[in-house]
């Protein structure tokens, strides 16, 4: 199998994403419980696009979509102090379809507000998230961000 990205690009993109949220949301913090909420959301939205769209078109913007997961969980993860919060268990075994990680990454989140146990979920999402990276690739963040959570 294939992988369209090794694992540094992918941590770089990540890393990207996270700095376009700590500019975009400053001083923002929150639970892994409110993590789990927000993340499960926009899983929601990208399992809606590929749903209805055709998927190879759709990818880029799923995939997106991902990396912001990935970043949140990262996120998540330097508010509880994580001395790694870029490590994850990335080692992809079996291709898989951008739904099926998507499904998957749904399931460990809704488990995780379920259970109320939100940092392995945390954990786990993020692995799932850069697993899915590696193998289906992820556009870089497009525009700039502003402060205050204001876009235009």
């Amino acid at each position: 199998m294939e992988l369209k990205l090794k694992l540094d690009a992918v941590t770089t993109l990540v890393r990207d994403e996270r700095e376009y949220q700590r500019v975009r949301w400053p001083g923002h913090t929150h639970s892994a419980q409110e993590y789990l909420v927000f993340i499960r959301d926009y899983i929601e939205e990208a399992l809606h696009l590929v749903s209805r769209n055709d998927e190879t078109e759709i990818a880029p913007v799923a995939m997106g979509i991902v990396r912001k997961v990935a970043a949140m969980c990262v996120a998540s993860r330097e508010e509880r102090h994580d001395q790694l919060p870029y490590s994850a268990h990335t080692k992809v075994t079996e291709p898989r379809s951008i739904v099926a990680y998507l499904a998957d990454l749904y399931k460990e989140a809704e488990t995780g507000l379920l259970g109320h146990v939100g940092d392995p979920a945390i954990h786990a999402i993020q692995s799932m998230a850069m697993q899915a990276m590696q193998q289906h690739g992820a556009p870089m963040r497009a525009m700039p961000a502003r402060c205050g959570g204001i876009s235009g």
